[in-house]
């Protein structure tokens, strides 16, 4: 679970923004716990009046009494992991629910009174062919979402999915086919309405996820659980400070050390201003503003500024990237299936 914090204020109270229970299932948790968990925070903490709270969930893990639950603990946002609506593609990844299961999730919710919900969808699953991509987003518009994060899939090694993968009994889609499956998902979404304010992310106008935009804004957040990150983030003449600390692994002595009273950090990292100035480049460029030019300024490492400017010129003539009027770097539409690439390339000159 991490929150999302507005001021960067001394220690303890401090104003919050976003709430999100994220990572694993959290929604098997029951709505009283929740509800305990979030009245917690508004002892410690200055929820604003509008603050967004989403819960992950898996289809399978909701029903009516729950979702009517989870509104009167407070949550107002919900995340269901569809994955996909076809049932085949969704016993390939392994996943227990089917396409009606996750239907019949969003509706329940949007009668719960959810009015902010987003489904997660992929493509590029094994055998997975354009029409029936393009009828998963279909049959999400027609529900109530107002929110979908669209992910290529990637297998893990030592996962089941990449042992059906090396003894060849799945096949993934190439580069070609995976850059046309984006591009249309794309196309597609944006005639229904949904604008793409990150490489993964598509939204009605003010249904962009708070929380996640946070992140990528280069905003603090407080992570609480094992293995949970946290980031306190402060401006100082002009320049951002960046403290980030993570908890431990273990469970069992991540709580032992909560109940003793004791800290349950595993590390702490102050970041370069180098380091600092990088990530910013790099998540900028996730997001539809793209990145302020005048920022590469910043780089110490950046000797000779015209192999940024030349290698800019070779992205835009391939149309991978553009420079809008206020002079912010853009990755296209056409750019984003390979934006891992793009950010690499620019990244190498300046680090």
């Amino acid at each position: 679970m991490e929150i999302d914090l507005v001021a960067e204020n001394p220690k303890y109270y401090l104003p919050v923004r976003s709430i999100y229970f994220g990572g694993g299932t959290p929604s098997i948790l029951k709505p009283e716990d929740i509800a305990r968990i979030l009245q917690v925070l508004r002892t410690k903490f200055a929820l604003i009046e509008d603050a967004e709270i989403t819960i992950e969930a898996n289809p399978e893990s909701v029903d009516n009494r729950k979702l009517l639950g989870l509104i009167d603990a407070g949550v107002n946002r919900i995340s269901i992991g569809v994955q996909s609506f076809q049932d085949e593609e969704l016993r390939s990844l392994g996943r227990i629910h089917d396409g009606e299961e996750a239907r019949t999730a969003i509706i329940a919710a949007a009668n719960a009174g959810f009015r902010n919900i987003s489904a997660d969808l992929m493509f590029a699953v094994p055998n997975q062919n354009i029409d029936a991509l393009i009828e998963n987003i279909n049959i999400a518009s027609q529900l109530a979402v107002n929110h979908i994060s669209l992910y290529g899939l990637t297998i893990e090694k030592a996962t089941p999915l990449y042992e059906e993968l090396i003894n060849g009994r799945i096949g993934l889609p190439d580069e070609d086919s995976y850059a046309e499956a984006y591009s249309k998902s794309v196309a597609m979404l944006a005639n229904l309405g949904f604008s793409r304010y990150e490489v993964s992310n598509f939204a009605f106008p003010g249904f962009e996820c708070r929380h996640n935009l946070n992140y990528w804004n280069y905003g603090s957040y407080l992570g609480f659980g094992p293995s949970a990150h946290s980031a306190l983030i402060k401006e100082n003449h002009g320049e951002l400070q960046v403290q980030r600390f993570w908890n431990m692994q273990d469970f069992d002595e991540y709580i032992m050390r909560i109940k003793a009273g004791n800290p349950a950090t595993a590390a702490t990292e102050i970041l370069s201003q180098e380091k600092v100035n990088l990530e910013r480049l790099q998540l900028s460029l996730r997001l539809a503003e793209g990145y302020p030019l005048a920022e590469a300024a910043k780089f110490q490492k950046l000797a000779d500024s015209n192999r940024l400017r030349n290698l800019i010129h070779d992205l835009e003539c391939e149309a991978l990237v553009r420079i809008n009027e206020n002079g912010n770097l853009i990755v296209t539409d056409k750019g984003m299936p390979i934006i891992d690439e793009i950010i690499a390339s620019l990244s190498a000159l300046i680090s």
